[in-house]
């Protein structure tokens, strides 16, 4: 059967926001939560950063305030979002916000989100204990804020 006779009528698109700061060092910290996610060889717990769907009559960046919200307990200032990474697969696709915070906020993770943990984002991307793809996601996010020194 052809994939894309399969989805055709199929439609997804997700939000996300990455909450992120300085500190007097030049460090940059962002906020990731860990995510349980069921593959095929077990569960997979990796950190990233707290993504959900939209919703009926929901827009990219309302269900990334949601999730933001529902999984870590956390309020975005829609006016403060600056979008760093859309993915687009025919009718799937992906936008992350960033918005730049005074200090480190307590999350109290909920829903599939767990331990959620500031970490310090090093310049090529790389954050303990998280994915491939959030990794790429970090270094597009310090790319566009000028921090990144590896290439995408």
């Amino acid at each position: 059967m052809d994939s894309n006779m399969l989805f055709t009528g199929f439609g997804y698109s997700a939000g996300g926001i990455l909450l992120w700061r300085e500190d007097g060092e030049g460090n940059i910290w962002g906020l990731l939560a860990r995510r349980r996610m069921e593959m095929l060889l077990g569960p997979v717990h990796a950190f990233s950063i707290p993504l959900a769907a939209t919703g009926s009559g929901e827009d990219v960046t309302d269900a990334a305030v949601r999730a933001l919200h529902d999984e870590l307990g956390l309020m975005a200032d829609r006016s403060k979002l600056s979008p760093f990474w859309k993915a687009q697969e025919g009718n799937i696709s992906v936008t992350l916000y960033s918005q730049r915070v005074s200090s480190a906020l307590v999350p109290k993770c909920r829903g599939s989100y767990t331990d959620g943990t500031w970490f310090c984002i090093m310049p090529d991307g790389n954050v303990e204990d998280c994915d491939i793809l959030t990794r790429m996601e970090l270094r597009s996010f310090l790319s566009g804020i000028g921090h990144c020194t590896a290439a995408i």
